[in-house]
Formats: structure tokens, sequence, C-alpha cells
């Protein structure tokens, strides 16, 4: 990324633009239309002769796309990471935004109920970064996580697992060691539904007697060593997205939530978040939904999930080290009409 000319990035959001505008006659006005990109260089160096270094770096593309029908406006937004110029070109951002922008033009709202629900991986995303401190061991030991002396216990179904994974690939926290210089590794916070370790610095690990495994992170030169995963994500499953919609008669697929600071209780697992998606009927995709609510509870819900997709999606640009693949959930309240 370093290498590329400023050319070459300055025509690809050009490009992305105006693929944005031109891929339905609906749309019109693209709100923003980004690229920015980061690079990254970690060096510890001690008086016992520690000496560590590690490179990265990442591109974003985002858009956002505004699509209109008489009255009714209705926004899509998309983004992709990668660290090459080449895979933002075929991540297919535009197709996205213009996609969740068309697509929820005439929405309307549902029957309150409880109903089964599609989670498309980028709100699954967001509900596991919402409560994701419940692994940290720091929090287990201050009596802030309900998974506090769960460990060897099941918290999921059998096809649920958990991985950190600081070697992802194009991972947004991929490194080789933490800012304590302990050497990162790839381990399953849960599988097959059985917690199975947390996350601990040196300080969190030595109380438990178990020593750091690589997760001692300093958010800045400012702030001293806490608890932090690198790349957290729910490992993907073998389903496509049409056979999570034939597994579903009567329900819903939500694509976007809002609310996450003040609808989501970390400790006790509540959500409460204003949502929108599309409805399900007949194992088909359906109209548009908006101005629903989706509540319940994350421990609960990962003992619930009927089926999990074989996609994986992280999440929005500040929170791109947490990733989830689209699941179905046999039960979520809803609040609408």
């Amino acid at each position: 990324l370093e290498e590329l000319p400023e050319s070459a990035k300055i025509d690809f959001v050009l490009r992305l633009e105006k693929e944005t505008r031109e891929k339905d006659p609906r749309i019109t006005e693209v709100a923003f239309c980004s690229y920015f990109e980061e690079s990254t260089k970690c060096q510890l160096i001690n008086t016992k002769g520690l000496d560590l270094e590690f490179k990265g770096n990442s591109a974003t593309a985002l858009v956002s796309a505004v699509a209109r029908s008489g009255a009714d406006v209705k926004t899509g937004t998309a983004f992709f990471s990668g660290n090459s110029l080449s895979a933002l070109q075929e991540a297919g951002v535009a197709e996205q935004a213009v996609a969740d922008a068309v697509g929820s033009l005439g929405a309307e709202s549902i029957a309150s109920g409880e109903y089964p629900v599609l989670l498309r991986g980028n709100v699954m995303a967001v509900l596991l970064e919402g409560f994701s401190g419940n692994f940290q061991g720091d929090k287990v030991q201050k009596n802030l996580s309900r998974l506090k002396e769960k460990l060897g216990e099941k918290i999921g179904v059998d096809k649920l697992s958990i991985l950190e994974d600081p070697f992802l690939e194009n991972g947004a926290r991929s490194r080789p060691f933490d800012d304590e210089g302990i050497p990162t590794r790839r381990k399953h916070l849960v599988k097959d539904g059985i917690l199975l370790t947390y996350l601990h610095n040196q300080k969190s690990g030595s109380k438990e007697g178990c020593g750091s495994n690589g997760n001692g992170i300093r958010m800045s030169h400012k702030e001293g060593i806490s608890v932090a995963p690198t790349n957290l994500f729910i490992e993907k499953g073998s389903a496509t997205l049409e056979e999570m919609f034939s597994s579903v008669d009567q329900g819903m697929m939500i694509i976007d939530v809002q609310g996450t600071h003040a609808g989501i209780n970390a400790i006790s697992g509540d959500f409460s978040l204003q949502s929108s998606g599309y409805r399900i009927e007949g194992g088909k995709l359906g109209s548009a939904l908006h101005k629903i609510t989706i509540a319940g509870n994350f421990y609960s819900l990962l003992k619930d999930i009927r089926a999990i997709g074989n996609d994986l999606t992280f999440g929005f640009p500040n929170r791109s080290y947490i990733g989830a693949p689209s699941l179905v959930v046999d039960h979520i309240t809803v609040a609408g009409e």
C-alpha cells in the first residue's frame, strides 16, 4: 500500500463513487465515499535484551448510498478492509451499499412477538463486540463477567466455536507478540459450545495461576497494559444464506442495529436494539422492515442458534477486529406495531 501512488488511490475512490451512482436509478446521492489507510510499527526494547518488532498496514473503502422513491429516503452503508487495493476493488462494496439502500425502500413495521431471526454477520459482530469483555480474565476476576467459574462448561450450541487468532490474514489486530513482549497464539475461547479459556495478560494470568496467553494490549502510549483480544470471531459454519432463509417459515432477517451504547448491558447479557431488515416468509426474503426493536439475552442466544452461515463479516472500521458469520436464532423478541 505504501508503494502505491496517491493517484491510484484517488482513481479508485472516484470509480467507486461512479459505480455506486450507476448501480440503480433510485440512487440519487452518494453521501460519502472514502478510502483511508493505516500503517503501524511496534517495537519493544528493554534492558534485559528484549528487542522485538513488527509492521503492518491496512486500507478501508467505505461508501454510503442514498436511495429515493417519492418521499421515501433510505441509506445503505458498506465497507471492506484489506491490505491491497485489488482486494478492495473485488469486495463488492458499492453493490452491498446499494442493495441495502434500495432494498429498504417501502419499509414497514411488523406485529410484536417472538420470531426466529436471521442475524446478518455484521449484526452478530456488533453483539459479539458488545459482550466480548466477558472473556477477559481481568473482568472475570473483578466479578464483571457472567462467565466467571464457567470454564469447561457448555455455554452455547454444539456447532458454536469462538476463536481468537492473532495470525489471521488481513486481520486488523494480527501480530506476533503482545505489548508485554509475550508471543501471541491462536486459541479457541469456545469450542463446540464449551468455554475453554479466558484472555490474560501477565497480571491477570499470574492471579489465575496460568500465566499470560498473549493478550496484554496497550491501547495507547498514555495508557497502561490492559487485557484485550487480537482478532476475535465466531467461526463460520456451512450454511448458505439461501439455506438459512429456507429454514425460517415466518420470521425476519436483521441487517442493521442502532443504539448499542444504551441498549446493551455487557454484564447481564441483555440487549434491546433498534433494528431494520426484511421479512422472511415461506423461506423467502420478503418486504423491508424498520421501526422495530429486537431484544434478548446474549447468553441465551448462544444456546438458541439453529444455523451458522458460511460467511464471515468483521465489524465497522473502528471495530474491524471482531467478526461473525450470519446466524439463525430460534427465538428473539421483537417490538413492532
